[in-house]
């Protein structure tokens, strides 16, 4: 995740001896202090961890700081702590504090203490103090004890104390070897005339020395009284030691030192130098930190054995450091620079992030115009200091204050200079108010005669040239041309602008066709032609905002205005066609005052927002503010130079940058990401183990399915310049972009699983590949009523009860068929025997009778013989055996031969599309043939027809539609005939869902339609 060791070595390496040789380093720090929460107590310890997270020792106990917040733990609130921080194989924390050892166990999120005890004593609650975690596992700690301090190795794993030998001081530095084993300690801090103790850890042979010697390398000054603070012991050969005066530089193999308390060499000790000094780190192979109790943040050059570079209080900037008086200092592995200030928190810089060199001279200065003459020297000039002359090492060789006046002698006034120009002669000038200053550089002066003054009123607004380098000015609503000899000047009008009623030229520019771009009155940017004399206006732009700078490439002008950056289209314009402005893609719309090119396709824009780098081809852009270098949060307009080394300078309210393009990389490291907080249905979730190390949230009841997510990205030095991004995976794939710190909901989520992604951009605004994403786990579970075993016994239960209702009614069924069966065949047997043997009595009756009772004896006989034939209507329609629809169709054929043949009428019977053996229902079955019979024998009886047609046809996927239809002439009575026919036929069609029609336009019609024959 990190930039390698090697390339930050290899950058640090260069940019220090070319940085802190020349002192123009500058560092942006931020602070902690107790407005943030956290109060650093008499010694703090810093640490950065796996995770990225700091943790800070304070007067209260402990805190972790990631970037954002400071988080105080109650369970070392009011301990003392007494030693750095130490990670093992589990990236569990230890420590010491004046009382026990402690470690963090990260998974869980806890602590747990740990006290030496001797056999059948109680624990010793006297100061511990850890100094090296040793490779075999073992904590080294030294425990002060009653018959004095003992050094302890204590196992991380057996969580057992092994005594080592007897130890004398306070602070302890092991001397690792090559092989990782400890060769020697370096005590300091002990009691007596010692300052320095070093004991051999093989043999037990204690070498000791006291600084109180040693000056310059003369044995002077006895009795001096001097103690050590810290040590940095660069193996068995040089021990750096911070002393009460100064830095003390010891030589164990050749037992020689001293002490260093000078900026420029070796001092002796009586000399007013820097003074006390706290503590060591190393910043390269070459260099090292060094804190004071005076002189602020020291850098030490081990190869000229000077200090090179120093950094103090500057009350100018709220990025620079709030106390000269530091203590402890902490290098991370990032090249984070962490700063304890006296009673002033903790101030911290990332090494690494220096991008822009700003020059020391000019810091916190108001430049106002710079620029590069003809012999590479540069010339800045500022609002309240003068101007500044440097060489092309940046170099300071000249600095003034006050220009020198031919009629009145010196001036006291500070030149203001708004711009420099040099004339083809070589001299320079400069723009003073409504006048032209000369330099006259045997007197190291510019001079200013009333012959130099352009008009009461008249304020150069621009300076530039033509395309054939003629110099232009811009002053009020006029372009003119000025010409230089010697120390004079004349200057006359270049354009005839009157025409085009201009206010206020701001900004001029003429591009490789000759086309003059005039910014007016802040708002306007006109475009005219010079053709044969002549001047054409060719496009005449309204509310484009005020223009400060242009750029010619590829067919385009590119405009640098105070309403973003624009480009217009040269063809177009040359072209004569109407050309509009286009704002460059993806950029913000602010200020910009600059638009200067590099070699690799860049734009650099400066403006009131800091500095943009934007690709013209790519179309992206990046940002960069006062974290990486820049001298302040906005730039001055129009004062910008590219030098002829391809360098830019830029200025602002605040100093001077200056940079090469080339040299501007975009970090490839990424910071740590973290969830921090997690709530289910809102309220916080208690996990089982530390929420920072969670990986996978266990199943979640379907209940459980509103969640939301603390996350961050751990950057200290800028993070309100990381963006985050997150998706849910599971619900939906898109990435959601956030700020840092980020916060997610997620309401009434279905069950499922689901993987929470979040990654971050560094502080160069590069987004880490989305393999390296922070992921979080979880399950929803599914409710039971709607789990598979659930959805199975559902299934099993439908299946069985359908299966008990199926075979019920098939049951049933079967009993009923059973039934009709049976009841159909009594009838017919039983009933129908009597009813035909009641009519064959009549009719034997009959043959013997008397005359009068004939007719009655017939009409007996004739019901008789009626009800057997009903009764078999009625023993059909409920035989279960007759219950298939050929069954229907064969009755309709027995009906018609008995009815329709003896009056010699012919029958049509038609079947159409209709299965014949599938079941019909008794019901409907009866009542289909009832109508039919109704219809067959009112033909018979009363129709002239010769023919009846009858056809069964499918109607819709189960329906049946029969029509019946003879060829008999309809007559219409003018009379109502007490037939019930019709009625009842409509009656049965009802009773079955059909529709029933009647139609006697030709012959006599009946239609029936059921929509479901079962």
């Amino acid at each position: 995740m990190w930039m390698s060791k090697k390339w930050i070595v290899i950058w640090l390496l260069g940019f220090m001896q070319t940085s802190f040789a020349q002192h123009k380093t500058q560092l942006h720090f931020e602070h902690l202090s107790k407005e943030h929460g956290f109060i650093a107590g008499n010694r703090t310890y810093m640490y950065l961890d796996h995770d990225g997270l700091m943790w800070l020792s304070a007067r209260d106990g402990l805190n972790s700081f990631d970037g954002q917040k400071i988080k105080a733990y109650p369970e070392l609130a009011n301990k003392k702590i007494t030693s750095t921080f130490f990670e093992d194989d589990k990236k569990d924390l230890w420590f010491s504090t004046a009382e026990s050892i402690y470690c963090y166990q990260r998974k869980r999120g806890v602590f747990e203490s740990f006290q030496f005890k001797s056999p059948g004593k109680a624990p010793v609650t006297k100061k511990y103090t850890a100094f090296h975690f040793h490779k075999n596992g073992d904590l080294w700690v030294k425990i002060e004890q009653s018959r004095g301090a003992y050094l302890y190795g204590f196992n991380v794993k057996s969580k057992k104390f092994r005594p080592l030998f007897p130890l004398e001081g306070n602070l302890h530095y092991a001397i690792v070897d090559q092989l990782g084993e400890v060769s020697h300690i370096v005590s300091t801090q002990l009691v007596g005339q010692w300052d320095l103790q070093i004991t051999a850890i093989k043999t037990g042979k204690r070498q000791q020395k006291a600084f109180t010697n040693y000056a310059n390398g003369t044995e002077v000054l006895n009795n001096l009284n001097t103690w050590t603070n810290s040590a940095y012991p660069e193996g068995d050969s040089i021990i750096w030691a911070a002393v009460n005066v100064g830095l003390g530089v010891y030589y164990p193999k050749r037992d020689t030192g001293w002490i260093i308390n000078g900026y420029t060499d070796k001092v002796k000790i009586t000399d007013q130098g820097i003074g006390e000094t706290w503590a060591i780190v190393p910043l390269t192979t070459r260099y090292l930190l060094v804190s004071s109790e005076e002189a602020g943040l020291l850098v030490f050059d081990k190869q000229s054995m000077k200090f090179v570079d120093q950094f103090l209080v500057d009350r100018n900037t709220q990025f620079g450091l709030t106390s000269n008086s530091l203590q402890e200092l902490y290098l991370d592995r990032l090249h984070t620079l962490w700063v304890s200030q006296k009673d002033r928190g903790i101030a911290y810089t990332s090494l690494s992030n220096q991008k822009f060199e700003r020059i020391p001279e000019l810091e916190n200065k108001s430049v106002t115009a710079v620029y590069e003459d003809k012999k590479k020297k540069i010339w800045a000039s500022t609002l309240d200091s003068g101007f500044y002359l440097l060489n092309s090492n940046r170099e300071l060789l000249l600095q003034d204050t006050k220009f020198k006046n031919s009629a009145y002698a010196m001036v006291s006034t500070l030149p203001e200079f708004t711009a420099f120009v040099e004339s083809s002669q070589g001299h320079l000038w400069a723009n003073y108010r409504n006048s032209l200053l000369f330099w006259n550089a045997n007197e190291k002066k510019f001079h200013f005669k009333l012959a130099y003054f352009l008009g009461q009123y008249e304020v150069i607004n621009h300076i530039g040239h033509s395309r054939s380098q003629k110099l232009l000015i811009a002053i009020q609503n006029t372009i003119d041309e000025l010409t230089f000899k010697g120390d004079s000047f004349a200057r006359r009008p270049f354009l005839n602008l009157k025409p085009f009623q201009l206010q206020n030229i701001t900004t001029f520019y003429q591009d490789a066709q000759g086309y003059y771009f005039i910014a007016d009155n802040y708002h306007r940017l006109l475009i005219i032609q010079a053709k044969k004399g002549q001047l054409k206006k060719v496009l005449d732009l309204d509310n484009v905002g005020e223009c400060y700078a242009f750029y010619e490439a590829q067919n385009k002008i590119w405009i640098a205005t105070s309403k973003g950056l624009y480009s217009l289209d040269q063809h177009a314009i040359s072209a004569q066609q109407k050309s509009k402005l286009q704002s460059a893609p993806n950029l913000p719309r602010e200020t910009f005052y600059t638009v200067i090119p590099d070699a690799k396709g860049y734009l650099w824009l400066s403006g009131n927002n800091g500095l943009i780098r934007y690709h013209i081809q790519q179309k992206n852009w990046d940002r960069f503010s006062q974290v990486d270098g820049l001298q302040g949060p906005e730039f001055t307009p129009r004062v910008w130079l590219k030098a002829s080394n391809g360098e830019i300078w830029l200025g602002g309210p605040n100093g001077l940058n200056v940079f090469h393009p080339d040299s501007i990389k975009n970090s490839q490291s990424f910071p740590p990401l973290m969830i921090e907080r997690i709530k289910v249905n809102d309220l916080d979730y208690k996990a089982d183990q530390n929420i920072l190390r969670l990986q996978k949230i266990p199943k979640l009841r379907h209940q459980e399915n509103t969640l939301s997510f603390d996350f961050l990205a751990i950057e200290y030095n800028d993070p309100a310049a990381i963006q985050l991004k997150y998706r849910l995976r599971g619900q939906d794939d898109t990435w959601v972009e956030t700020a840092n710190p980020g916060f997610v909901r997620f309401s009434k989520l279905p069950p499922g699983a689901y993987t929470l992604e979040v990654i971050s951009t560094n502080s160069d605004g590069i987004w880490m590949p989305e393999q390296r994403a922070k992921q979080l786990s979880f399950y929803i579970q599914t409710p039971w009523w709607r789990t598979w075993w659930f959805y199975a016994l559902c299934i099993a239960t439908i299946t069985a009860t359908a299966y008990g209702i199926f075979t019920y009614r098939l049951q049933q069924a079967l009993k009923i068929e059973r039934i009709r069966v049976r009841i159909s065949s009594d009838l017919h047997d039983d009933v129908g025997t009597i009813l035909s043997g009641l009519a064959m009595q009549s009719e034997i009756l009959e043959l013997t009778a008397p005359e009068p009772s004939k007719p009655k004896l017939q009409r007996i006989s004739e019901l008789s013989r009626s009800a057997m034939s009903r009764m078999r209507d009625t023993v059909w329609a409920i035989d279960a055996r007759k219950d298939k629809l050929e069954n229907l169709i064969d009755r309709m054929r027995e009906h018609a031969e008995e009815t329709l043949t003896p009056k010699d009428i012919l029958l049509d019977l038609q079947v159409d599309q209709l299965a014949m053996h599938k079941n019909v229902s008794s019901p409907i079955r009866q009542a289909l043939y009832l109508i039919y019979k109704e219809a067959i024998t009112n033909i018979a009886k009363h129709s002239t027809a010769d023919k009846v047609s009858v056809k069964l046809q499918k109607l819709g996927n189960q329906g049946l539609e029969m029509t019946i239809h003879d060829n008999g002439q309809v007559k219409i009575k003018d009379y109502k005939t007490t037939g019930s026919g019709l009625a009842n036929m409509r009656m049965r069609a009802e009773q079955i869902g059909a529709t029933f029609q009647v139609d006697t336009t030709n012959g006599f019609l009946i239609s029936i339609q059921l929509p479901r024959l079962s």
